[in-house]
This record gives structure tokens, sequence and C-alpha cells, in this order.
């Protein structure tokens, strides 16, 4: 339904039960309806416009950096599993 007003998301983003639909973490769908999946998929989700642009920036300014450092494996798989650590301790 669109982008939701500044109050509801300040992010200038989608409403929040949008962001439910597509996968953010719930804790109560995780836990009592076994959806797991749930625990990677807020790191593909934004929750608007400012999000995007700021993970845009981050992953050009470190991320390049750091996966020239490390190698483009090595990259992946920490990036994957800080994604799940965030998920799971948050």
């Amino acid at each position: 339904n669109g982008i939701s007003p500044t109050h509801l998301n300040p992010m200038i983003g989608p409403y929040p039960t949008i962001l439910n639909t597509f996968g953010a973490k719930n804790a109560a769908l995780i836990v009592y309806h076994g959806e797991y999946w749930r625990l990677l998929t807020p790191v593909f989700l934004h929750a608007g416009v400012i999000h995007l642009l700021v993970n845009i920036l981050i992953q050009f300014r470190v991320g390049v950096l750091l996966e020239l450092q490390w190698g483009a494996l090595r990259f992946i798989v920490i990036y994957w599993i800080s994604g799940l650590a965030s998920s799971l301790l948050s």
C-alpha cells in the first residue's frame, strides 16, 4: 500500500506490516510457528529509502575494502554469519 507516513516509518519506506509479510524478524513467528527462515531474510530487507542508501554507502566504503583484504569468499561467509548472529542476538 505504498509508503507509510513518517510517524510510522521515518526511513521513508513501507508499512511495518509489509515488512513482516516479506520476512522481517518476528520472534513469535520464529518460535511458535517455526519460521526460522526469518533469521536470514532481514539481511535483505530495508526499512526504507534512507536505510537502503546508508547500507549501500557503507557497503561501498567499507565492504569493498574488506572484500579486497579478505577475499570474496571469506567476506561473504563473514557477512552471512554476521547477519545470522545479529538476528539471533537482537
